[in-house]
């Protein structure tokens, strides 16, 4: 940053609580990281050629980024055009190639399409710690043998499916229904009482490979 700034560049910088250390019995991070910078070169028009920087965070094996944009923090400059505005996103972890352009060293994702393709779907919402505390408060967790094998059973169809569909390259997410124990679309069925494990797939995406695969 010191160096752009001798190059008389100006920039804005935007912070956010670090989310790797939220748990239920934290709730709340007091650690502050920079998650985006803006960078231009001031000119007599209204909007100048801009630097966008976004900062990754490593959150066991996905990659994370806050939003651009939120009720405390407005960019100096309307970006309502870049995917990385309003939500936070998680990307899968990539490995990094580097090219020399112009005399200049890039580093960028390996995949760089893999990655683009990944921006359509990679909206992030994070856990409401607090909710899910009073909710462990008030019904506490069941640690009975059934539950765990209900939980153990759960993971496993969820790394199965998750093996299967992205080795034919189809999207899928897990349903709010399932997350919330109360799904109603059973596509994979295991269930305890009202729980169930929902996979959701855009129509468009199904065909006869998922028959063939077992899905």
């Amino acid at each position: 940053m010191s160096a752009m700034k001798r190059e008389n560049y100006e920039y804005w910088e935007k912070n956010d609580p670090d989310p790797r250390g939220l748990s239920l019995e934290t709730r709340k991070s007091y650690r502050v990281v920079p998650s985006h910078f803006l960078l231009w070169v001031p000119v007599d028009i209204n909007l100048p050629m801009l630097i966008h920087i976004v900062v990754f965070y490593k959150r066991g094996e996905f990659l994370w980024h806050a939003p651009i944009q939120d009720k405390d923090h407005i960019p100096p400059f309307n970006l309502e055009e870049s995917p990385f505005t309003k939500t936070a996103a998680s990307f899968r972890d990539f490995s990094i190639s580097t090219s020399k352009i112009n005399g200049t060293i890039l580093r960028h994702p390996n995949d760089t399409y893999g990655f683009l393709d990944e921006i359509e779907s990679s909206e992030f919402i994070e856990c409401n710690y607090t909710r899910a505390y009073h909710f462990f408060t008030l019904y506490h967790k069941d640690k009975g043998q059934r539950a765990q094998t209900f939980k153990q059973k759960a993971r496993q169809l969820i790394l199965t499916a998750k093996t299967v569909l992205d080795s034919m390259g189809i999207p899928f997410w897990l349903s709010s229904g399932t997350c919330l124990g109360l799904g109603f679309l059973f596509i994979f069925k295991i269930k305890l009482k009202m729980q169930a494990i929902i996979t959701v797939i855009q129509r468009c995406f199904f065909s006869g490979k998922c028959w063939k695969s077992g899905i």
